[in-house]
């Protein structure tokens, strides 16, 4: 979730990766530096959701698209207040955090 499409702008996203673990990444203020939390020794396939409710953003993540839990296990860190707008823009997100290598993802669900 983005509040604008500049490339500072304010965001909220929940990842996972193939060896990494799954993250709760955002930027809470536009312009500043991107915050990460996360839960190392869990890999993909894993589902993540983020819920918004009015300014408070929350990262769960869950091994079977059932039970849910919260990003880490410390609660305070999956939970953040961003201020935006009531139109952000939303979209699913995928990188290889290398710009020579291509990279493949199957989003589901």
């Amino acid at each position: 979730i983005r509040e604008t499409l500049e490339p500072g702008s304010a965001h909220a996203m929940v990842v996972v990766t193939p060896s990494n673990g799954v993250a709760f990444q955002r930027r809470p203020e536009a312009d500043a530096g991107s915050e990460s939390t996360g839960e190392g020794g869990l890999a993909a396939p894993y589902w993540v959701k983020l819920t918004r409710a009015g300014d408070t953003f929350t990262a769960e993540r869950s091994a079977d698209g059932v039970t849910w839990v919260r990003i880490t296990s410390d609660a305070a860190a999956s939970t953040v207040e961003i201020p935006m707008g009531s139109e952000v823009f939303i979209g699913l997100a995928l990188t290889s955090h290398d710009a020579s290598v291509t990279t493949g993802a199957q989003f589901s669900e």
